[in-house]
This record gives structure tokens, sequence and C-alpha cells, in this order.
């Protein structure tokens, strides 16, 4: 059941879903497949005059601006992200929950794209 006349003060975060883990500074999510490395990337959208935002993920180094990630044995993605993606990750997360969303967009040649909502 959802409250919608209250603001949730301090939601409890599902760690079956996307989340921030604070202590690790480190963005968590499930996956299918075992990443190994990851890029993060915006994209302007003009309709809400705003950037949407993006992790690609790959087994390869598919860019030369590419980090190393680990992908845990139950299937969890672990990015240190920074700068920008991770102010909007942020404050996502105290604007509005707990956690967040991560959508599979498209497949590149050698990545997966996946927006962070």
């Amino acid at each position: 059941m959802t409250i919608i006349k209250y603001k949730i003060l301090n939601p409890i975060t599902d760690h079956k879903k996307p989340y921030y883990d604070y202590k690790r500074k480190q963005f968590i999510f499930p996956v299918k497949a075992k990443y190994k490395y990851f890029l993060e990337a915006a994209q302007f959208d003009p309709v809400i005059n705003d950037n949407n935002y993006f992790v690609l993920l790959g087994e390869t180094k598919f860019d030369d601006n590419c980090r190393k990630c680990e992908t845990d044995m139950y299937g969890k993605c672990k990015l240190r992200v920074i700068g920008e993606l991770k102010d909007y990750i942020l404050s996502q997360l105290e604007d509005i929950r707990g956690n967040l969303k991560v959508e599979y967009v498209e497949s590149g040649e050698d990545y997966d794209v996946f927006s962070i909502v």
C-alpha cells in the first residue's frame, strides 16, 4: 500500500531492486549477464528539457572511457558511479524513494544499454 498524503522520510531500501549502497559508494542492480566494464552516459531530451541517464555494460572494454564493474554470484552488477550520474542517483533517492528503476533499452555491438529512471 502506498501512502500518498504524506511524504515518507526514511524509506526502506529493497535490496532486490536497484539501489545505492552509501557505505561502499556503489550503485547496485540486478542483471542477467556477467559484465566486466561500464560506461556512464546521458542523452538530452527536449521534451523534459533535461538529460536522461544511461549505463552501458559490456563483457569487454568497448570504449576507452570504460571503467571496471563487478557482477556478483547473485546476479547484481556493482558500479562506482561518479560525477553527474552519481549526483542524479542520489537526488532521485532523496526526493522520491529508496530504490531506482533500471530498464534495458537496447544492445550495441559489444554492450547493453540500461536507462536509469
